[in-house]
C-alpha cells in the first residue's frame, strides 16, 4: 500500500500532448514559474483536462454523451454534477470535470530551471516526437521546442526569448481518472 498523495490538481493539456501521453512519449512538462504546479511534490498527482464534445445526439436524461477531442472516443457517463449546461458541443480543457478524466499523472519529480536550459533529449520527453513542429524545424528538438513553447506563450516574459523561469515535472502516465485511483475520492473531495 503506497501514501496518499500530498494534492490532486488539474493539468491541461492540447491534443497533441494527450495522444503523446496516450503513447508514453510525453514524460515531462515545464510550466511558468509562477504556476501553481511550481509547488507540486513527488507523489503529488494531476488529473489531466482534455478538450471535449458533448454530442447533442443520443443525450439521456441524467446521462453524458461526449468525446475526447484528441482521438474521437466516446463515452457516456452519469452526468456530472460539475457541468452546468448539458448544451452540444465543444469544451475547452478548463471546463471538463474531474470525472471524466481519463489520465492521472503521478509526480516523480520536480525542478526549477531556466527555459532555454531544457536539453535535446529532453525535447522529446516534453511530447515534442509526436508533434509537427519537429519536422516543420527541420528535424531541430529544440527549435521545435520553442515555437511549441511560443504558440502556448505570447506575453511578454514568457516566451522562448524571454528565458523564463520554469518548473520541469517529470511524472509517470497512469491510464486513468484519478476518482478511480483514490476510492472514495468520487464527487466530492477536491485535496
Amino acid at each position: 500500500m503506497h501514501a496518499e498523495p500530498t494534492r490532486i490538481l488539474p493539468i491541461s493539456f492540447s491534443g497533441p500532448m494527450v495522444l503523446a501521453l496516450q503513447d508514453r512519449c510525453k514524460t515531462v512538462t515545464r510550466r511558468l514559474s509562477s504556476s501553481p504546479l511550481a509547488r507540486l511534490q513527488p507523489g503529488d498527482l494531476l488529473w489531466v483536462r482534455e478538450a471535449i464534445r458533448i454530442s447533442g445526439i443520443n443525450v439521456r436524461p441524467g446521462r453524458l454523451v461526449f468525446s475526447y477531442e484528441a482521438d474521437g472516443r466516446e463515452r457516456e457517463v452519469p452526468w456530472p454534477k460539475r457541468l452546468a449546461k448539458p448544451l452540444p458541443g465543444p469544451r475547452i480543457p478548463r471546463f471538463m470535470p474531474r470525472e471524466i478524466s481519463r489520465l492521472t499523472l503521478r509526480v516523480i519529480h520536480v525542478h526549477t530551471e531556466r527555459l532555454q536550459q531544457i536539453e535535446e533529449r529532453e525535447c522529446y520527453d516534453e511530447g515534442i516526437g509526436a508533434t509537427q513542429q519537429l519536422q516543420a524545424a527541420g528535424g531541430d528538438p529544440r527549435r521545435a521546442f520553442s515555437v511549441l513553447w511560443d504558440e502556448l506563450h505570447d506575453k511578454p516574459g514568457e516566451r522562448w526569448a524571454d528565458n523564463p523561469e520554469v518548473v520541469a515535472i517529470r511524472f509517470a502516465c497512469v491510464r486513468q481518472g484519478v476518482d478511480t485511483l483514490i476510492p472514495g475520492l468520487g464527487h466530492g473531495g477536491v485535496r
